[in-house]
């Protein structure tokens, strides 16, 4: 039997008839070494589920198969760990460029996520062959290093919410990773334009990070299978929307750019047939959004343009919309009708002027009605209590409509949510209890 060590957990090597099998078990004499990794079961914060969130390797036992250990995965043929999770299991420490763990070669999974791990990601991670590499809600430091994108088996790569500053280095021979999440870090400099390399990818979040520079549509429209990219609160980072550049997303769903400093509406949107979820808020988009520019978005679910400096939309998009965020732009004139999918209508804080109109009425899956801080004005609609069996929230606050509060509250309704307040209103609120 051989011994190796793993920072504190001791590793024994048991050659059987199916190969050598890695154990890990932590013993506290190898925890006193000097930038060990240990186990601090005081700290709670490791993971949202307490469920999940114990000591697994306290839990091993030297006297059984480590294939049966809590979080543990062997090849049912060569016996070798292919898969390790300890996440949520209180280790704490940095990983030494000589550790055992590296020498785990036949490793495909490894899930060091929800711990307190410190220090850089060292380069010894490098010499495994991954399909998963989680260390994501850590405490890391330092770069992201570009080897991680040359592992050649490497799909799924998360490093979000951790201290990582950058840069991100230069891609030399892009991998086949599909899933990579570097959000809420404190990464900086430019996304390199060889980060654009990765053909195969389907998702990508550098959300809440520093990066700068100007994304180019001829940049994106290089990731054909991309399906969701976050780049949301990155303040210094510009979109250039090209519009000589051919760009057909076909299996783009979700794409954020909130806080991006973009300017102008990026009309390569507009070839994304699959387009879900458009996420443009905080931006400095302004002027009209005319009707051939929202063409080809009948498919949007949710769109999100609040926090800009609109002042017109000549056409509500598609007909399955079913939220509509506008909030805080500088829209004027009458209410544009929406689909009546719609579920969440949010218009607060922009210019808009006149009566509600009669298709308000007809909004029957509504759930939340915000046009607050506007101009409207007239009556409010009696219908507007019980219209929709689904409404829970309507605030018209801050607007100058008068006359009569009509009743709200009937019976089978969900209003809870009722804001009527700085407006030219009279009467009272009747109510039905049980």
């Amino acid at each position: 039997m051989e011994c190796l060590v793993f920072e504190g957990i001791r590793v024994n090597a048991v050659r059987t008839s199916r190969g050598f099998l890695l154990v890990y078990s932590l013993r506290g004499d190898l925890i006193r070494r000097q930038n060990a990794i240990s186990i601090d079961d005081s700290v709670t914060e490791f993971c949202a589920d307490s469920s999940i969130s114990y000591p697994k390797t306290n839990l091993w036992n030297e006297s059984t198969n480590c294939c049966s250990w809590g979080g543990v995965t062997c090849d049912i043929v060569t016996g070798h760990v292919i898969s390790l999770d300890l996440s949520c299991s209180f280790l704490v420490g940095s990983f030494p460029e000589n550790s055992s763990l590296f020498r785990l070669r036949g490793l495909k999974r490894l899930n060091l996520a929800y711990n307190h791990f410190n220090g850089s990601i060292p380069s010894g991670f490098s010499q495994l062959n991954l399909e998963e590499f989680l260390l994501n809600d850590n405490s890391l430091s330092g770069a992201i290093p570009s080897w991680l994108f040359t592992l050649p088996s490497l799909e799924y790569l998360d490093l979000s919410r951790n201290r990582l500053t950058g840069p991100i280095n230069q891609v030399q021979k892009p991998n086949s990773v599909q899933h990579v999440f570097l959000a809420n870090n404190d990464i900086h400099g430019e996304i390199p334009s060889s980060f654009f390399d990765l053909a195969n990818l389907t998702r990508l979040d550098l959300s809440s990070n520093n990066l700068t520079g100007v994304i180019k549509s001829a940049m994106l429209s290089k990731l054909q299978n991309l399906e969701t990219v976050d780049l949301s609160n990155n303040k210094l980072l510009s979109l250039n929307s090209d519009s000589s550049v051919n760009s057909t997303f076909q299996e783009l769903n979700i794409l954020k750019f909130s806080s991006c400093n973009i300017s102008r509406f990026p009309n390569f949107l507009r070839s994304g047939k699959s387009l879900r979820v458009p996420d443009l808020s905080y931006n400095k988009i302004q002027g009209s959004i005319f009707k051939w520019e929202s063409e080809g978005w009948e498919q949007l679910t949710t769109l999100n343009l609040s926090h800009n400096l609109l002042t017109s939309f000549e056409l509500f998009p598609g007909t399955n919309l079913e939220i509509l965020d506008l909030r805080y732009n500088r829209l004027q004139g009458p209410l544009l009708a929406p689909p009546p999918s719609l579920r969440g209508f949010f218009m607060s804080k922009n210019q808009l002027t006149g009566k509600l109109p009669p298709w308000i009425c007809n909004m029957i899956s509504l759930e939340i009605l915000d046009l607050s801080r506007n101009n409207l004005s007239g009556l409010i609609p009696a219908c507007l209590g019980y219209f929709s069996d689904s409404i829970s929230t309507i605030n018209l606050q801050m607007n100058n409509f008068h006359g009569k509060i009509p009743d709200y509250f009937v019976e089978d309704n969900m209003l809870t949510n009722l804001a009527l307040n700085d407006n030219q209103l009279e009467g009272f609120i009747a109510t039905i209890l049980d």
